[in-house]
């Protein structure tokens, strides 16, 4: 049974190629109200995905590039020279570490992301 109210959610990206697929190659059949409804999303997030794909003949989210554009490459290395220094730090001690040196907060998951990429563990 479906549930009464929907949240919004971010369609998987098989959902939208199947929606797509459904509405471009079956046309004849289904309008777009239909499609969206078959499929659980609403018209506006179906017209997003059809304008997208004539656009950029791509179906999906954007990718992201740079997963570390909010930290310059300054502070990534102030990072790594930290643990470094203090291996034995446990990360919202880090936290509060790059609080103090950068005036600017980190959240525990940027800092482990962070670090995880760097190689360390």
């Amino acid at each position: 049974m479906l549930p009464l109210s929907r949240q919004a959610e971010h369609a998987h990206a098989l959902v939208q190629q199947h929606a797509l697929f459904a509405y471009y190659f079956k046309r004849q059949t289904k309008s777009q109200r239909s499609v969206a409804s078959l499929y659980g999303k609403s018209l506006g997030t179906f017209n997003t995905w059809t304008k997208r794909l004539e656009t950029n003949l791509e179906a999906g989210r954007k990718t992201v590039h740079n997963p570390f554009k909010k930290f310059h490459k300054e502070q990534r290395e102030w990072i790594m020279q930290y643990y470094d220094k203090n291996p034995l730090t446990f990360v919202d001690e880090g936290c509060a570490a790059f609080g103090n040196y950068w005036k600017k907060t980190i959240s525990p998951t940027q800092l482990w992301r962070i670090l995880n990429e760097a190689g360390y563990t």
